[in-house]
């Protein structure tokens, strides 16, 4: 069999294909696998990273009310591991919820944050 890094990768590599095809449900069955496998190697990055993408699948395929506590934990740990991409990509998930719920000043604050750390991580 592959190394459990590499099969890991490719699964998610597959669900983040999926998803950009707009097929969300046959992606959501790739993450768990893939964090399964860098959970066995330890991969603490990828690890926290599936998460995410777990969480923002969920979002996609329509259960955001089950997303957003997995995303404020996903935004929690990528501020303790000083994961800039990890929180850019939380915050703008849950820039969405704000805006949802109507606190636009929430959502505009939580966005342009997102975006401070994206232009930041191109430089």
């Amino acid at each position: 069999a592959a190394d459990p890094e590499l099969r890991g990768h490719a699964w998610r590599a597959l669900g983040g294909a999926l998803d950009m095809s707009g097929e969300h449900e046959r992606a959501a069955t790739c993450y768990p696998p893939s964090l399964e496998l860098f959970t066995a190697t330890g991969n603490e990055a990828d690890v926290a990273h599936m998460r995410f993408r777990i969480a923002a699948s969920m979002v996609m395929r329509g259960e955001p009310e089950a997303a957003w506590p997995l995303l404020e934990n996903v935004l929690q740990e990528a501020r303790l591991r000083g994961s800039r991409l990890g929180e850019c990509q939380a915050l703008a998930y849950l820039a969405q919820r704000a805006e949802g719920r109507g606190d636009h000043a929430t959502a505009l604050e939580m966005t342009l944050e997102s975006a401070a750390i994206a232009d930041w991580n191109a430089a």
